[in-house]
């Protein structure tokens, strides 16, 4: 069974499957590494969240993805950017994705409720990674602007308080 809970430290998932995950992400090589030291500063920044997909199985926990998102107060409002959302490859079709972007919005709904402002969403995805352009959209998401040549696809949702 997938746990979707978030990062408070790396004992639950090591740097090494951290900077695994983000690989799956991008074929670059010029991508440096997270330390150990930059992750438990990201997870000590109380407007930044980190959220882990991790199974439990035969006593072992294992990484199967994760996802984060990131709060700004800008002059005007409150915005919020998503990031790094990968699932590992053996994890692929089973729903996990859905599962960390469900938690991602139920942050950006809890900041909208708190501070009773709509919360501009903002993400962005290549576009050769179909069935995740294909989850932002079923998620709510609308596409603001589309890629070109090697760039990404800009998705926005906006958060309401309810």
């Amino acid at each position: 069974m997938i746990t979707i809970r978030p990062l408070v430290s790396t004992a639950h998932c090591p740097t090494d499957d951290i900077n695994r995950l983000l690989s799956e992400l991008s074929s670059s090589s010029s991508q440096k590494p997270a330390t150990e030291s930059e992750l438990l500063g990201l997870i000590g920044n109380p407007h930044f969240h980190f959220f882990l997909a991790t199974e439990q199985k035969l006593g072992a926990e294992r990484c199967a993805g994760m996802a984060t998102i990131f709060f700004q107060r800008v002059a005007s409002r409150w915005v919020a950017e998503i990031h790094d959302v990968v699932v590992d490859k053996q994890f692929r079709r089973r729903g996990v994705g859905e599962l960390l972007l469900d938690r991602l919005l139920a942050e950006a709904e809890r900041y909208a409720n708190n501070f009773k402002e709509k919360i501009k969403v903002d993400l962005t995805s290549k576009p050769d990674r179909i069935a995740a352009n294909k989850m932002y959209k079923k998620a709510g998401f609308t596409l603001i602007a589309t890629a070109t040549k090697g760039g990404t696809n800009l998705y926005r949702k906006i958060m309401t308080p309810t």
